[in-house]
């Protein structure tokens, strides 16, 4: 969308087309943004859990768990809400955010309460009699949605696989070291799928285009501590009675969340 096409305006607010907002509902948000001018405020409909709306119920609920997993802990009480508002110091911010649809919008709202205060008003959760219907997925746009993380789940996977093929071809070659075959193994296969993941991270996952140099700096830093955090948990909650194997599952799950985020709003972010 060209910067020329939308004209100037001190707020900006967007709404879904297919009329499923009621224009007492956008008013609603407008008189809201003009008593704070600079916050995005966002329309929230709220799903009770009652017959005929479960599945909306856990819909959102779900989406709420994983947009606050994914976005270090940030709450949004409705991610799917396509009625927003925000001052024009975000339109450039929503005219360079990438993504398409669902995908956008939750592109830009990631972004957008990084930079802005967010102010929600609560609207109706039915569909405004215009336009029964939604032309919300359940399956295919949540996927989209989250894109870039199930991008870098796939990445995450790829390189786990290096790992384990490099330690085993490391550990044969070394193995007449002895007992620190292993070490040194872990070490040289730990360097190659650390490789693997930053190449696979910047141009598919999060498919950056800014300085590789400052990036891959970042990138090392962040592998190599959750490296230590994983070791260093690890050996401490050895001592609980559960196998090791299942703590240090939870832990690099954990783990994995974590360095998701430092990647997306450190590492990869253009700040």
């Amino acid at each position: 969308m060209a910067d020329e096409k939308i004209g100037e305006s001190d707020f900006y607010i967007t709404a879904d087309c297919d009329g499923q907002y009621s224009p007492e509902d956008i008013e609603k948000v407008a008189k809201e943004l003009l008593e704070n001018p600079d916050c995005f405020v966002l329309g929230v409909r709220t799903y009770e859990r009652k017959k005929g709306k479960k599945v909306r119920f856990w819909l959102n609920s779900c989406q709420k768990l994983f947009f606050r997993i994914t976005n270090h802990g940030k709450e949004c009480p409705d991610p799917r809400s396509g009625l927003r508002g925000f001052p024009a110091s975000l339109k450039k911010l929503a005219l360079c955010t990438e993504g398409k649809s669902y995908d956008y919008e939750l592109n830009f709202l990631d972004a957008a309460i990084q930079k802005t205060p967010v102010v929600v008003v609560p609207i109706s959760s039915e569909t405004h009699n215009i336009n029964e219907t939604s032309h919300f997925r359940p399956v295919v746009d949540l996927l989209g949605m989250y894109l870039k993380f199930w991008k870098y789940l796939f990445t995450s996977n790829v390189a786990t696989v290096f790992d384990l093929v490099f330690f085993i071809i490391f550990e044969s070659l070394f193995s007449k070291l002895g007992t620190i075959s292993i070490f040194v193994a872990t070490i040289c296969a730990r360097a190659i799928s650390g490789s693997v993941g930053y190449i696979l991270n910047r141009y598919i996952s999060f498919q950056s285009k800014l300085n590789p140099g400052r990036e891959m700096v970042r990138y090392s830093i962040v592998f190599v501590c959750q490296m230590a955090a994983s070791g260093i948990l690890v050996s401490l909650l050895s001592v609980i009675p559960i196998p090791t194997v299942i703590v240090k599952a939870i832990i690099d799950t954990i783990l994995f969340f974590v360095v998701y985020n430092i990647q997306k709003n450190w590492v990869f972010a253009e700040k």
